[in-house]
């Protein structure tokens, strides 16, 4: 919308890609707050497996 292009697909729904990756054995975070990303970036960093940061973002404002 801010780019003036039409909005299209926009009504798909993506997986909670933390909980796949907990499903496979790593460490997945959801991030829904700004105040929760440092922390939630420290711990991904500490984890000895794989690990996934998911940012939780406002669509309208993309």
């Amino acid at each position: 919308r801010v780019g003036g292009f039409d909005v299209w697909q926009t009504s798909l729904k993506n997986p909670e890609f933390h909980s796949f990756v907990n499903s496979c054995g790593g460490l997945g975070i959801k991030v829904e707050k700004v105040k929760d990303l440092k922390p939630a970036l420290a711990k991904a960093l500490k984890h000895k497996g794989f690990s996934l940061v998911e940012v939780m973002t406002d669509a309208e404002l993309i």
